[in-house]
């Protein structure tokens, strides 16, 4: 099946987990032609060769010129770093795509330069960034990560144990079912008084891959970002509409990417009394 070059990105290894170093306009070959080895002699009617080693040159990548985005890659300079082009992400929404590397990712180690392009009348101005290549581009098979997912079960979350504020909580394959009592003067929560009463969830999320950085996201809920979790693997959310409220977790280590969604249609909000 074929792709286009839409959700392609420059990734570069930071703290162990491959981010987006910046959005490019462009990317280069990821390879080259092997030179030609002639290995004709005088009883060949017609030139003969080997496969010598790859070409390749250096790897130049286009993208917005911005003088933040400018000054940080300046910083890089010189430094050999580990560094990918991923093809294929995930949309999360509200034009904030997630890099996954689902249809393929090109790893290799280099030094970084950047210059600004020139430009001309009513032109958007560019920059160029140029990786010099001191290895191979390889292929590398994923790290395969597993999340779990389960109804917490703690006596001290926040300040209230799990059964204080649910019960008969089941999580599917993509769903997540149960009741969730009315909670008053929740102050652990939340310093905010409007945040300390209502219905509230609490899960307790596993990766089955050793340092895996677990985020979750309640999706329309009021943080508005995803929230990464402590080595505890807990988490309380405030759940207020079961129809238009969604949750995601992200869990990501090194080139591994592992997404789960649930929805929330099969919770059961215990109204105040």
């Amino acid at each position: 099946m074929a792709i286009s070059t839409y959700k392609i990105f420059l990734m570069r290894k930071v703290n162990g987990v491959f981010t987006k170093l910046i959005d490019i306009k462009d990317f280069p070959d990821l390879g080259g032609s092997p030179e030609m080895l002639e290995t004709t002699t005088l009883s060949n009617p017609m030139q003969t060769y080997i496969p010598g080693i790859q070409s390749l040159d250096a790897l130049e990548f286009t993208a917005n010129y911005d003088l933040a985005d400018y000054t940080a890659l300046k910083e890089l300079e010189g430094v050999e770093s580990d560094y990918a082009v991923w093809f294929g992400g995930l949309d999360l929404g509200g034009g904030n795509i997630m890099p996954t590397g689902s249809d393929g990712k090109f790893y290799f180690k280099g030094k970084l330069s950047v210059f600004a392009s020139g430009g001309g009348v009513n032109e958007v101005v560019n920059m160029t960034i140029t990786i010099a290549p001191s290895t191979s581009i390889a292929m590398d098979e994923d790290t395969i990560i597993t999340l779990t997912t389960a109804a917490s079960t703690s006596e001290d979350l926040l300040g209230k144990a799990a059964s204080d504020l649910q019960e008969n909580i089941v999580v599917g394959t993509d769903s997540i079912s149960g009741t969730l009592k009315y909670v008053e003067g929740y102050t652990g929560f939340s310093g905010a008084t409007a945040e300390q009463e209502g219905n509230y969830l609490a899960l307790y999320i596993t990766a089955d891959v050793a340092d895996t950085v677990i985020s979750v996201e309640l999706i329309n809920g009021t943080v508005g970002h995803p929230v990464t979790l402590d080595n505890d693997g807990q988490i309380v959310l405030r759940i207020t509409n079961v129809s238009t409220q969604s949750i995601r977790i992200i869990g990501r280590k090194d080139d591994g990417i592992a997404v789960k969604n649930y929805t929330l249609t099969g919770l059961v909000l215990t109204p105040k009394e």
